[in-house]
């Protein structure tokens, strides 16, 4: 059986400023990821609002339309990772706290405690920390495993040495950055480009003298 494959529609984007003594965060979009599988057609995080045209000239790059996306994952639920989720009408919707099935009446079920989608080689992740709930995608390619991380990894995190205390859940926040890199040969963080080969060896080294 074929291996499931991954794209990366979209890299994530993100510059942080500081204006009048505020942090103020630009371009802020999330990656936008494909997974192919089994024959179905699943998008990882739609993207922020002012992206769709950019979500839908890299998914017909590819050879889709949206209404050939069956399955769309949400990390979790900032709005620069949901707002396109609209685009995918035909779509099953996974949330860390609920699924949508658009097309059955809207009909929505609440906490189920998702762990599999149901896809050979695609497994979801319990990240908590950015957000208390969160998932990441592990996706077992033929290359090796690929983890589509959402907010669970910052780069800019392991190279400032230290967890920021703005998140809710710190010490869930570095566990769960140790587990994807524990587990990942590749991660696609929700922002900025992918990490793999020797940038993924490095801060893999730095992480595990990251503090909390």
């Amino acid at each position: 059986m074929k291996a499931p494959t991954v794209d990366l529609l979209r890299e994530g984007t993100r510059v942080d400023v500081f204006e009048g003594g505020l942090k103020v965060s630009k371009a802020c979009c999330s990656a936008v990821v494909l997974i192919r599988a089994q024959g179905r057609n699943v998008v990882v995080d739609s993207g922020a609002m002012g992206y769709a045209d950019a979500v839908l000239s890299a998914l017909g790059a590819v050879g889709l339309k949206p209404s050939d996306v069956d399955t769309v994952v949400n990390t979790h639920m900032h709005l620069d990772h949901i707002y396109n989720n609209y685009l995918f009408k035909k779509a099953v919707i996974y949330t860390p706290t609920s699924v949508w099935h658009v097309e059955d009446g809207n009909r929505v079920e609440m906490f189920p405690g998702v762990t599999d989608p149901g896809i050979r080689g695609v497994s979801f992740m319990d990240t908590p920390g950015h957000m208390e709930k969160h998932v990441a995608v592990a996706v077992r390619t033929a290359a090796g495993m690929v983890v589509i991380a959402g907010d669970a990894v910052r780069e800019s995190v392991i190279d400032g040495g230290e967890v920021p205390r703005k998140y809710p859940l710190p010490h869930e926040y570095l566990e769960s950055m140790r587990r994807i890199f524990d587990a990942a040969d590749e991660i696609i963080p929700g922002h900025g480009p992918p990490i793999r080969g020797e940038r993924l060896k490095r801060l893999r080294v730095k992480l595990k003298t990251l503090k909390q």
